[in-house]
């Protein structure tokens, strides 16, 4: 049975911690059909000149207010800020991008929240949206090639490639050059977060990536160009990017569901999916937000194929959808992959382990 919608039942509560202590007010999410929540608004005192903080992430089967299944504690996440102009070199490396780092961008016109856009991509294009923003691997190019090094700051003059982390997406060479009182500043040194930016196209003479003049006002991620610097020098906001870095939490279990499940292998057989396991008994089988019925003993579960319709498949007649197994509430991410491609007419599909 083909059940196009989501199975996730899991909601997740946020907590911020300074030391041990809680703070601010916690915030409740619910995961949607892709196994994913957001929390968009986060506020972190500054008591005690504190440099960081974790966050406290409950999840629970249904309803917030019942007992969590699980408790995650991520690894301290750094408080940055914008370096003064005074601030001495040495005390500005815990704030410098780094070769090979995550970075996001967002626009402001005339320093107004809510006129803010955050770069992205869609349909392998730089675009501009209003409420979420893409997170891209910024590399320095030397004699033509990107160079991750994680211990060597990005100066101002460099020349850069933007990497989407998801798509995989890339950028032309860009030249990253600071901007001050919207001016471009031919200045050295190592790229801040918080800095604003202007990135300079390498192959097209005083040209910076830029949102369409018109779409700082309404319009829906707009589609990105590049666009030439008035002869003075002088960029208008929407050709000038705030860059920030991005840190990645790695969070560990506290409190682990006694009824875990333990996938040990998988396999396709006559059209079938074959899991085999532990605790798999009463399970069911996803893939992706489609839903079959499946057929579960305590190590074993078999799950037909799913049918695939012409909206769930790309521009290449391919389709790559994430194993998922449920039950009780309770939502595994197998990292376990389906495949399926078109050969001679007829679709193929595979099965792929992700590392």
């Amino acid at each position: 049975m083909d059940k196009r919608k989501s199975n996730l039942n899991l909601a997740a509560k946020v907590t911020v911690v300074n030391g041990n202590t809680p703070t601010g007010v916690d915030q409740t999410g619910h995961f949607d059909e892709t196994g994913k929540t957001c929390f968009k608004y986060l506020y972190v005192t500054s008591s005690n000149r504190t440099k960081s903080f974790s966050l406290n992430i409950s999840l629970f089967s249904h309803n917030p207010s019942e007992p969590s299944i699980a408790v995650l504690k991520t690894s301290p996440i750094s408080i940055i800020s914008k370096p003064s102009k005074k601030t001495q070199k040495s005390k500005t490396e815990g704030v410098c991008i780094y070769s090979g780092s995550m970075v996001s961008f967002f626009n402001r016109v005339n320093s107004q929240t809510v006129r803010t856009k955050y770069m992205g991509t869609e349909n392998h294009k730089f675009c501009a949206k209003n409420s979420s923003w893409t997170a891209f691997t910024i590399n320095v190019i030397k004699d033509g090639v990107p160079i991750s090094d994680l211990s060597t700051p990005i100066e101002y003059g460099q020349e850069i490639v933007l990497t989407d982390i998801k798509s995989g997406f890339s950028s032309g060479i860009l030249i990253i050059k600071k901007v001050t009182k919207n001016s471009i500043e031919e200045s050295v040194g190592p790229v801040t977060h918080l800095q604003k930016v202007a990135l300079h196209s390498k192959n097209k003479i005083n040209s910076y990536l830029s949102l369409p003049p018109s779409s700082t006002i309404g319009s829906s991620n707009p589609f990105l160009l590049f666009q030439e610097a008035s002869e003075d020098g002088i960029l208008d906001d929407h050709m000038t990017w705030g860059i920030v870095g991005i840190e990645k939490a790695q969070v560990t279990l506290k409190n682990v569901p006694s009824n875990q499940m333990r996938i040990a292998d998988a396999r396709i057989s006559n059209r079938k999916l074959e899991i085999s396991g532990e605790g798999l008994e009463g399970s069911q089988v996803s893939f992706g937000i489609i839903q079959v019925e499946s057929q579960s003993e305590p190590n074993f579960i078999t799950a037909p194929l799913p049918p695939l319709l012409p909206s769930d498949l790309d521009s290449t007649n391919s389709a790559t959808l994430p194993i998922i197994i449920s039950r009780q509430g309770i939502s595994v991410n197998t990292r376990i992959v389906l495949l399926f491609t078109k050969e001679n007419g007829k679709g193929v599909y595979e099965i792929k382990r992700l590392v």
